[in-house]
């Protein structure tokens, strides 16, 4: 007769450390100012009966903000990246 095998225990799940909850606020941080910055500007410059002029600014406010949304994803990820696992 053959024995069962014992089950492995469950995983647990990661731990956050002071590095990875530092990095991950700070991500945030930049992630929200930007991205929000961004957003009022392609917003508030938008007018419908000047089509084209609106979607030139609001492209000049990706071209400006684009790169510091990726700089807080960038940050955010390698925070969450961070955490212990046991």
């Amino acid at each position: 007769m053959s024995r069962p095998e014992p089950s492995k225990p469950p995983a647990k799940p990661p731990r956050w450390t002071v590095t990875g909850v530092a990095l991950f606020v700070i991500g945030l941080s930049i992630l929200a100012t930007s991205g929000l910055c961004t957003a009022f500007v392609g917003l508030v410059d938008f007018d419908p009966a000047h089509l084209e002029e609106s979607l030139e600014l609001f492209g000049m406010a990706a071209l400006f903000g684009g790169p510091f949304i990726l700089l807080g994803l960038g940050v955010m990820r390698t925070g969450l990246r961070e955490r212990k696992r046991d």
